[in-house]
């Protein structure tokens, strides 16, 4: 990108059309693009060219009337800073391979975006208002005479940019499917069903998706389900009105982000939310669990999983069905829990090597299946005596014997 080879400017326009931007690398054009930006200023700004052909400053006009000059070699100082924010996408500008271009995108520190366009063959510039308040102005030329003011409009030649607004889940399926477009242009505000979007997905690149807006999602079942690369930071996505988060990072082999600060509390389904993660282990001790009926295989083979939880209200609980099986590394004391209303405990801690805590505190009075519960629960050696498992149909005997004086009001099939 020779400057030398650049006369006037060539504006063009946004449309609406959907794009699909490709990353491509940063150091191919990083130097072209920081000697040709003028930073972000709020307000309207006017930008004219230096009439003196040896300084090649840049003039801005702001809107509170003060004026600045930037130099090539200041820019060139300041793309120091800018380069750690840079981002880079290439997309077509129309179906014509030979008017094909670049569209630039990057963040400053302080969140603003920036971006600017060219066209590859004849070199052209763009710059797209984002609103009144928050416009940027960016533009490549070389006219050293140039006096005017960038009216950023160019009939002839189009240029395809947006964010993507999917409006069903089908939608936005097809989108994060695309491995071609940045999760970070995908804006899901609409969306309430999230449901197996990432299933066994083979997308390893998730970076953007912490900016997702999922306020409005009520259903995010299976969401992660094997997508064993995931990772991400969703720390601050608003989960408020979520109800279902069954097994939303079963089998997410990689996940170990830090969602302690969610707020769950509408969630009625918790059932196989981290079975098979086997790399999580966050302090989720704090969530408000209280709607939660269905935590069934929630830890099932979490093997790394060994966070304090006995904070947590599981009085509406009815079902914890293998709800540890094989949480080798669970030990924590959840002697407090209000397990009332369980009615399902069969094989809860099989195979929870670790786990010795005193639960014979619990009323268990509702449970009518205990098959397996402490099978192959190596460690466990308290004293379940005062349990009443009047209500138990089914029982395996080594359960049996481990509340030998209520064993006799077992009921059996």
């Amino acid at each position: 990108m020779n400057h030398k080879e650049k006369r006037g400017i060539y504006n063009v326009s946004f449309n609406e059309k959907k794009a699909t931007p490709i990353n491509s690398e940063l150091e191919a054009i990083e130097n072209a693009i920081i000697e040709y930006v003028i930073h972000y200023v709020k307000g309207w700004h006017n930008i004219k060219r230096d009439k003196g052909r040896g300084a090649e400053h840049i003039k801005l006009h702001l809107q509170q009337g003060s004026e600045g000059e930037i130099t090539i070699e200041e820019l060139l100082n300041l793309g120091k800073s800018i380069r750690e924010y840079l981002k880079i996408f290439k997309e077509p500008f129309l179906e014509d391979e030979n008017k094909s271009g670049k569209v630039y995108e990057w963040q400053d520190k302080n969140g603003i975006r920036f971006r600017v366009a060219t066209d590859i063959n004849r070199e052209e510039g763009l710059i797209p208002p984002l609103s009144p308040s928050d416009e940027i102005i960016i533009s490549f030329y070389s006219d050293r005479n140039l006096n005017q003011k960038m009216q950023f409009k160019n009939p002839e030649v189009e240029a395809y940019y947006s964010t993507y607004t999917p409006k069903t889940k089908e939608e936005l399926k097809d989108l994060v499917n695309d491995l071609s477009i940045n999760l970070g242009y995908i804006d899901t505000s609409k969306i309430t069903d999230m449901s197996k979007l990432f299933f066994q997905t083979s997308r390893t690149d998730f970076s953007g998706i912490e900016k997702w807006d999922v306020s409005n999602v009520e259903n995010m079942y299976a969401m992660f389900e094997e997508a064993a690369s995931f990772n991400a930071d969703i720390s601050k996505w608003n989960v408020s009105n979520v109800e279902d988060m069954g097994s939303m990072f079963n089998g997410a082999i990689s996940f170990n982000a830090d969602i302690s600060g969610w707020d769950v509390s509408n969630v009625r389904d918790m059932g196989c939310m981290f079975a098979y993660a086997t790399s999580f282990n966050q302090p989720i001790g704090e969530w408000k669990v209280s709607n939660v009926r269905d935590m069934a295989a929630m830890f099932n083979e979490a093997t790394s999983f060994n966070q304090p939880i006995e904070n947590w209200d599981v009085s509406r609980v009815k079902d914890m069905d293998s709800m540890f099986y094989c949480a080798t590394s669970f030990n924590q004391d959840i002697s407090n829990w209000n397990v009332s209303n369980v009615e399902n405990m069969r094989c809860m801690f099989i195979g929870a090597k670790a786990f010795n805590q005193d639960i014979s505190g619990w009323n268990v009075s509702n449970v009518t299946e205990m098959r397996y519960m402490f099978y192959e629960a190596k460690s466990f050696n308290q004293d379940l005596s005062s349990w009443d498992i009047s209500s138990v149909e089914n029982i395996d005997d080594e359960t049996k014997d481990l509340i030998c004086n209520n064993h006799n009001n077992v009921r059996r099939m």
